[in-house]
């Protein structure tokens, strides 16, 4: 099944079109591995798409429970490795608006470390997730 198409634009730069929606996101490499940074890197995205999926997997599991999520934000960081040049470790922080009780939190916790992307990447990368509620 075709999902997505990424054309190489100019530079170090692509455009990834999504088939059904037709939305694009462009990347760029980052400054430190001989890119602009104009965009995200696609190390970037990997690392969103962490934080999409747990969103996501969490919102799901609110919602079978009828529970309102609320907003919830993530900060995202990473750090790189070298030799081979990989995503050694994404932090994610999440801030959620509404607090849970300890029940409510560890089924949302438990969806984020298993959401899809989080079982895809590979074991060696470190995978640090904060949980701030208030």
């Amino acid at each position: 099944m075709e999902i997505v198409k990424v054309c190489y634009e100019a530079g170090l730069q692509t455009t990834a079109t999504h088939i059904d929606s037709n939305y694009s996101i462009k990347t760029d490499a980052p400054k430190d591995n001989q890119g602009e940074g104009s965009s995200f890197s696609p190390t970037d995205l990997l690392c969103s798409s962490l934080a999409s999926c747990c969103i996501t997997i969490m919102a799901i599991r609110a919602r079978d429970r009828q529970w309102s999520l609320g907003k919830v934000e993530v900060v995202v960081s990473k750090k790189m490795t070298v030799n081979p040049r990989r995503v050694g470790k994404v932090g994610l922080s999440f801030r959620f608006e509404n607090a849970f009780d300890s029940e409510q939190r560890e089924v949302l916790e438990e969806a984020a470390r298993t959401c899809p992307v989080f079982l895809s990447l590979h074991p060696d990368t470190k995978k640090e997730l904060e949980f701030i509620y208030p």
